[in-house]
């Protein structure tokens, strides 16, 4: 998979995100978007919501040069994504992203939203990956620890971007 940077940048979360990454009120997170490319047609995107507290800055030229965001995280600020805690949903795409997917009118996309916990049960991402439903197939495994999402927060996932 190549790795294309759609932007970066500081935003407002949603309630939701900054209950689940128990932030302070007011405090921004970076929002990352990707999209990955195989063979040179667009399968996933992906937006990464990172609180600035947590990782100050943000190596905007390792990411467009399509290296890993949680290397850069791990190698920076030692946040290691050591498990996840994720929900899927078959939906229909948004516009945005049927044009950036490269989607048909009828087509379904699985919507991944979670977040990464570090060794301590630090959260430090809340993120969402988009694939085309007919294009994937997923495997799940279980953990012992559990922190599971409640199903109330599916609504509120976004982040406002500033200025």
């Amino acid at each position: 998979l190549e790795t294309e940077l759609l932007s970066i940048g500081p935003a407002m979360p949603s309630t939701t995100i900054a209950e689940l990454l128990r932030m302070k009120p007011g405090m921004p997170v970076w929002e990352i978007r990707r999209r990955r490319l195989m063979g040179g047609q667009p399968v996933i995107l992906e937006t990464a919501r990172i609180p600035l507290q947590v990782a100050p800055t943000i190596d905007e030229k390792w990411l467009s040069e399509g290296k890993s965001l949680y290397g850069m995280l791990a190698t920076t600020y030692g946040l290691f994504d050591q498990y996840e805690e994720q929900t899927l949903q078959v939906v229909a795409p948004t516009a945005d992203e049927r044009r950036l997917l490269n989607l048909s009118t009828s087509a379904q996309v699985v919507s991944v939203r979670g977040v990464s916990y570090t060794e301590d049960a630090t959260p430090f991402d809340c993120f969402e990956q988009t694939y085309a439903a007919e294009q994937f197939a997923f495997f799940v495994s279980g953990s012992q620890k559990k922190h599971l999402l409640p199903a109330h927060h599916v609504g509120d996932w976004f982040a406002t971007p500033l200025g």
